[in-house]
């Protein structure tokens, strides 16, 4: 057969991404959220365009009834497919920026446009040589508009790069400056298969470019749960660790490192109370707080039960203190509006690097979690 290298690396492509279907979309669906969901769908839709692919370089220049038929269709189909995952791509980039139902349901109208107008084109080559036609020997060739198909596909990875650069310039939470590099890595190895496939016919690699993408996004969102806490989505105590050891590394010692140590004040009452769901509402509440309290840059993890530490630079001591007094004032806001049946106040300790003076880990752990444990005991003390 003549193409069995292409034939093969598209069978390649569709076991990886069926190793990464078993791995990431076995759980139960009901239980994923919107953009793991999104991520599933893409991965499918990428394993139907690598089969395609491959049944149309099975059925080049086959005789047998009905080939001719069936080609046209698989090419057809093939064709929908390109654009439906441009498509999944942009509403993946939308919902891991702004985590909003409301706002992909609002943008799905527009990108259903150019995937509606390929889809016309699309199956009116099935019967009028447009973008694609199969001849009578049952060979596909491209068509004078195939351009069209081109540009309407580039349209969805131009947006969703506009996208991914405005949010990057205009949202304040830190967690979209993270995501957002490898949000804009998932066009370029397809982009750059398609160039070389359009120059080159007869070369098909485009999707098996999107499987490399997909793949690298795959790890990063596996190491972003093996990092995160899963009830908060913050950092867990694996990456706290990880990022001091670099950060005591690579410190600027013109500015002062701090530490702070944040324990809520009776949460074993809480719980025990209210319950285990009012507990977990009020450590997710707990970091809605610290993160408005803290500059974006600042660094914050859940490092235990009810443990939290904050991580950040600053110019001088006293900047360090007016970030602890920002955050009691939250807690002190939040506590005034009486949303939660219970007070929420928490105990802060800290630890202050100055200069070129060297502390580990341990050392700024200790000292900030005996200062915590101070201001917990004349917390209780003075409930008593």
């Amino acid at each position: 057969m003549r193409y069995m290298m292409d034939i093969a690396v598209d069978c390649v492509g569709i076991i990886i991404l069926l190793l990464m279907v078993f791995n990431f979309g076995a759980q139960d669906i009901k239980k994923q959220e919107t953009d793991d969901i999104l991520f599933t769908v893409m991965l499918f839709v990428n394993i139907g365009l690598l089969t395609t692919d491959a049944l149309m370089w099975i059925l080049e220049e086959t005789t047998f009834s009905g080939a001719r038929v069936l080609n046209i269709l698989v090419t057809c189909i093939y064709y929908i497919l390109q654009p439906f995952m441009c498509m999944l791509w942009v509403l993946y980039c939308e919902y891991k920026l702004t985590e909003s139902r409301r706002k992909l349901i609002r943008l799905l109208p527009i990108c259903l446009l150019p995937l509606i107008v390929i889809t016309i084109l699309s199956i009116v080559s099935c019967f009028t040589p447009f973008i694609f036609y199969v001849d009578e020997y049952n060979r596909y060739s491209r068509r004078e508009y195939y351009i069209v198909f081109i540009l309407l596909c580039c349209w969805y990875f131009f947006y969703a790069f506009v996208l991914a650069m405005q949010f990057k310039k205009t949202e304040k939470r830190s967690k979209i400056k993270e995501i957002t590099y490898f949000l804009l890595i998932y066009p370029v190895f397809p982009i750059i298969g398609g160039i070389i496939q359009s120059i080159f016919f007869g070369i098909a690699i485009v999707w098996m470019g999107s499987v490399i993408s997909l793949l690298i996004i795959y790890f990063n969102l596996q190491n972003a749960k093996i990092t995160r806490d899963p009830l908060t989505g913050i950092n867990n105590r694996r990456r706290f660790e990880s990022f001091m050891e670099y950060k005591l590394r690579n410190r600027n010692s013109k500015s002062t490192l701090y530490l702070l140590m944040i324990d809520i004040d009776n949460f074993k009452n809480i719980n025990d109370k209210y319950g285990h769901l009012c507990g977990d509402e009020t450590i997710k509440q707990t970091v809605k707080l610290l993160v408005r309290a803290v500059k974006r840059q600042d660094f914050i993890a859940r490092i235990g039960g009810d443990e939290f530490v904050v991580v950040g630079e600053r110019d001088t001591d006293a900047e360090i203190f007016e970030t602890i007094t920002g955050i009691r004032q939250e807690f002190e806001a939040f506590h005034e509006t009486k949303t939660q049946p219970h007070t929420l106040s928490v105990s802060i300790g800290y630890s202050i690097l100055n200069g070129e003076n060297i502390k580990d880990i341990d050392a700024l752990l200790v000292e900030a979690d005996e200062l915590m444990y101070r201001e917990k005991r004349l917390h209780h003390a003075k409930i008593q």
